[in-house]
């Protein structure tokens, strides 16, 4: 009797455990959503498995609006969420947690889900696909999963989130992923990341400051371009490459040192940069191409070092400049050009060392010979 009794209380203080622990797992799992959110019931005609039952293919019933797949039976021991299966069609779908089973999710999954507001990811995730939340413009927040290694092309563009904690774990963002997030205002990429793809943070109108660690060593073309108010940027030293239009556009851009490992400088890498006012090339820097710096109206000061043997059309122009732009040349021997270098236009004054005058105003940089000078 007493042996009875004591199995009895064992396991009762197991099941007690387990249901508090499934209990405790519940409310972390839902930690930050409404808390009189009101779940829909889930019946089998709502979605469509895989023959085996480990992929939720498509999600049919148009209507739903608050999905837990942990509260239905099947869905809770799904593995894999098919390409685009909450796509456009959910058009109801607000908010959405994932079962803890789910290992992978296809691309486009919950593309055009418009009015998407909060999905909840397992920890189990490694990767976010290809436009997996592309065009859900109202996203406004987003815990990226801890063990997450890769941000896939355009997964977050067109959302609606504020700011971005991109975990440690990610090495990878690529092209678009946070393009046109209109409400973006800040991101802190980890030090796990070594290169930022074309146009991933681009048309973010509102993004002020972006901390870029010392482990990026590529950033693709137009990967900031028109981000208006971006004014905090420090570029790492480790960076070897910086793509065309990088930072076109950014008008509130004051400040850049340039990393000593670049080697080139692309076309309209810093287009329309108005309140730069000096900038230093690095004697990495071999070529300058077409209209890398043009309209950059506030620019004072460039120097050029005797590495750069080349230079691409209207590099520095500029017909709308408010000051004088001093271009100094530290090599006698002046670079390749196929055009002008500045229009007729220009506010510009090439400064170049003693007794090379000649030899530059032959070379044909600038339209007016009177803009060249020995210092």
């Amino acid at each position: 009797m007493f042996f009875s009794r004591c199995v009895c209380a064992i396991v009762l203080a197991l099941l007690s455990s387990i249901f508090a622990q499934a209990s405790e797992l519940d409310s972390v799992r839902t930690l930050n959503l409404d808390p009189n959110l009101v779940w829909d019931k889930i019946s089998p005609s709502d979605y469509e498995l895989s023959d085996d039952s480990l992929t939720l293919v498509r999600w049919t019933n148009e209507s739903t609006r608050n999905l837990d797949m942990e509260r239905d039976s099947r869905l809770s021991k799904v593995q894999f969420i098919g390409d685009g299966a909450f796509s456009s069609y959910s058009g109801s779908l607000e908010t959405v947690v994932l079962a803890s089973s789910v290992k992978s999710i296809g691309d486009g999954a919950f593309y055009d889900c418009r009015k998407l507001i909060n999905v909840i990811l397992p920890d189990s995730i490694t990767s976010i696909g290809a436009s997996m939340f592309q065009g859900c413009s109202k996203l406004s927040k987003m815990s990226i999963p801890k063990f997450v290694t890769r941000i896939g092309k355009e997964a977050f563009q067109s959302c609606n989130i504020k700011s971005i904690v991109i975990p440690s774990s990610v090495e990878t963002i690529e092209d678009g992923a946070f393009s046109y997030c209109l409400s973006l205002t800040s991101v802190v990429i980890p030090e796990s990341v070594t290169s930022i793809g074309n146009g991933a943070f681009s048309k973010n109108s509102k993004l002020e400051e972006v901390i870029m660690p010392s482990s990026v060593t590529s950033i693709g073309d137009y990967a900031f371009d028109d981000c208006y108010k971006l004014a905090k940027l420090a570029i790492p030293k480790s960076v070897t490459s910086i793509g065309k239009q990088a930072f076109a556009n950014c008008l509130e851009l004051s400040g850049i040192e340039l990393p000593p490992s670049l080697t080139r400088i692309e076309e309209g890498t810093f287009y329309n940069c108005n309140k730069l006012e000096s900038i230093i090339i690095p004697p990495s820097v071999v070529t300058i191409r077409d209209g890398a710096f043009s309209d950059c109206q506030s620019l004072e000061s460039i120097i050029i070092p005797s590495s750069v043997t080349s230079i691409g059309k209207e590099a520095f122009s500029s017909s709308l400049s408010v000051v004088l732009l001093n271009l100094r040349f530290e090599s006698p021997k002046p670079p390749y050009v196929d055009d002008f270098i500045a229009s007729e236009y220009s506010k510009i004054k090439i400064i170049v060392p003693k007794g090379a005058r000649e030899s530059y105003v032959k070379a044909n940089l600038v339209a007016n010979a009177e803009w060249v000078v020995e210092e």
